[in-house]
């Protein structure tokens, strides 16, 4: 069961690595794009802009959260801690 969370938790940080690359490609092409809209080298509908600035937004709550994510995910495989827990809560109360 250790050696499983282990593995369980290096598959994790490989997982949150390629998502944050992903979501980071992704939030520079957005940003490109809202700069040339900003210089007026390219015209957009102002709900256009809109919806793009929104996406932006997300984006980079989102890379936050997967960067956040895969700290914690490290941060267990460092420490060499599995945190697993054998019962249920109901049991551990029992204590």
């Amino acid at each position: 069961m250790l050696e499983g969370t282990r593995e369980l938790l290096k598959q994790s940080v490989q997982n949150l690595k390629k998502a944050i690359k992903s979501k980071s490609a992704t939030l520079k092409t957005y940003q490109r794009q809202a700069e040339q809209v900003k210089a007026g080298t390219v015209g957009m509908e102002p709900e256009a802009q809109v919806r793009l600035v929104v996406k932006i937004k997300k984006l980079t709550a989102k890379c936050k959260e997967l960067t956040y994510k895969l700290a914690k995910c490290s941060k267990r495989l460092a420490a060499n801690v599995p945190g697993i827990c054998f019962g249920s809560r109901k049991l551990f109360l029992k204590q």
